[in-house]
């Protein structure tokens, strides 16, 4: 199969303070919660998310986490940006390498988020589009995860969740 690539560029402004966007991905305790769409699940066999770390991990649906993968950190500058590159392989196959980049902005009491993904897939389009719909929904469980974690008015979160789609 020949292979597909793409730049993809996403953008939030979530509501909640660079320091706790910068947390959420730092504790891989909580970034296994909102990284992953609804019905899948992942797990890291290790995580050194610093310049020339990298994390491991398996997912897909419970019980069938059949991807693997590693990201290997390039550049880490705290509560800035970081840099690295994303391998993902099915049964020994190479499916799909990436090259992102997340930038992180203090807005007042708000963070604007900026990740640019570089995907080649060597299983087609799909893997595309999976790139696509899954940093989607990545930045806006993110947004939610942030939301969710501390008390609040309902007015404050229905606030908060409109920033966070503004830029979609």
């Amino acid at each position: 199969m020949t292979s597909s690539h793409e730049t993809l560029h996403f953008t939030r402004t979530i509501g909640a303070p660079l320091d706790r966007v910068w947390e959420a991905y730092v504790d891989i305790d909580a970034r296994s919660r909102w990284s992953v769409p609804a019905g899948e699940h992942i797990v890291y066999d290790s995580a050194d998310f610093t310049s020339g770390g990298a994390d491991t991990f398996r997912c897909g649906p419970p019980g069938h986490l059949d991807n693997a993968g590693t990201c290997l950190y390039h550049l880490v500058e705290p509560r800035r940006r970081f840099l690295y590159t994303d391998t993902v392989y099915r049964d020994g196959e190479l499916m799909a390498v990436a090259l992102l980049s997340w930038g992180l902005e203090a807005i007042g009491e708000s963070t604007r988020v900026t990740v640019v993904d570089q995907v080649t897939s060597l299983v087609g389009p799909g893997m595309i589009e999976g790139h696509r719909n899954g940093y989607n929904k990545t930045l806006d469980q993110l947004a939610t995860y942030l939301i969710t974690q501390r008390p609040q008015s309902s007015t404050s979160v229905d606030r908060r969740i409109r920033s966070a789609h503004q830029d979609t």
